[in-house]
């Protein structure tokens, strides 16, 4: 593929945090692209090993332009990236994590696209798994779930049920970027781009694998070694899944159709949270009343037992 995209210039956003494990061979993956980027953004925050050396040493044998950004303190991932992506100069934006391989075309590919579809904001591809010896471990999305992007009518459902495309494989029009940052708490950077770019029809899905995706033991963020929609009804995840269901109706301009949506899943989730606090409650009961205070200290212990007493009295049932 050697079409004409000199109409884009290319800004590659990169945040790092320990990531010695595995940048060098990101960082040689942008460098063996058809379409070299114009210039690589790279905030880390505060990684405490030889992250920014490897960062350093790179920018002395590179010809592509890089702005390295060190923070202070760690700010996480979600302020990390924001500032990141504000500071983008280019008119396309690829996101970028610190630990996977991108194929040689993405850049090439991806520039296509927008060429094709002047209309389209995000752009986003197939991503194929690898583990840790860089050994392939299938696709992460199913055939059924790409054409379920693909659809120009309803391409914001699977994004408003919260299954999103990482970052990693993403490229976005930078002034729709620019509109919607800051990234609002509760959200991850993709999720809230991919989620504005399917609202409007904006978004355009490539079935071919442009991203080596690796998972690993110590990812920051990211699908992990069995990722499960289940997972998502987890009892640490129902109450920022009920947050964002609350700010996409109070803070979006969203159809009649769209808004049922998001009540319909606001109703389920929010069943299922009476449903874990009957639970729990009920045990807690149960071994009071069997004066088993070994598995009642064990259950009120535990990280989701800490999670949902400050939701129930700090936040309330239903907020």
């Amino acid at each position: 593929m050697n079409a004409d995209t000199s109409e884009f210039s290319v800004s590659i956003v990169l945040c790092t945090y320990n990531g010695e494990r595995f940048l060098s061979k990101q960082l040689a993956s942008f460098e063996n692209q058809t379409r070299l980027p114009d210039e690589i953004l790279i905030a880390d925050d505060s990684s405490t090993d030889s992250t920014n050396a490897i960062i350093a040493d790179f920018c002395k044998k590179t010809k592509i332009h890089i702005s390295h950004y060190q923070n202070l303190e760690n700010i996480g991932f979600r302020a990390n990236f924001s500032n990141a992506l504000a500071k983008s100069t280019s008119t396309i934006t690829f996101l970028a994590d610190q630990d996977d391989i991108w194929n040689p075309q993405k850049i090439e590919i991806m520039l296509q696209a927008f060429k094709n579809n002047q209309s389209a904001n995000v752009v986003v591809s197939q991503v194929e798994l690898i583990n840790e010896n860089d050994e392939a471990k299938g696709k992460l999305f199913s055939e059924k779930a790409i054409s379920l992007f693909q659809s120009e009518e309803e391409q914001w459902k699977p994004v408003f049920a919260f299954l999103t495309f990482p970052g990693t494989c993403m490229a976005i029009r930078t002034s729709f970027l620019k509109t919607h940052l800051p990234i609002p708490l509760d959200f991850a950077h993709d999720e809230w781009l991919l989620m504005n770019a399917s609202l409007s029809n904006s978004l355009i899905c490539i079935q071919t694998a442009l991203t080596e995706y690796r998972i690993h033991t110590n990812q920051t963020i990211g699908i992990r070694k069995g990722f499960s929609l289940r997972r998502l009804f987890l009892p640490t995840k129902l109450m920022p899944e009920k947050r964002k269901c609350e700010f996409l109706l109070s803070n979006l301009s969203l159809t009649t159709k769209q808004r049922l949506f998001i009540l319909q899943r606001l109703d389920f989730i929010n069943r299922r949270i009476c449903l874990r606090n009957l639970y729990f409650f009920g045990s807690c009961f149960y071994l009071l009343r069997n004066k088993d205070t070994k598995k009642l200290y064990s259950m009120f212990s535990r990280s989701p037992a800490k999670i949902l007493i400050k939701d129930v009295f700090f936040h309330g049932l239903y907020r």
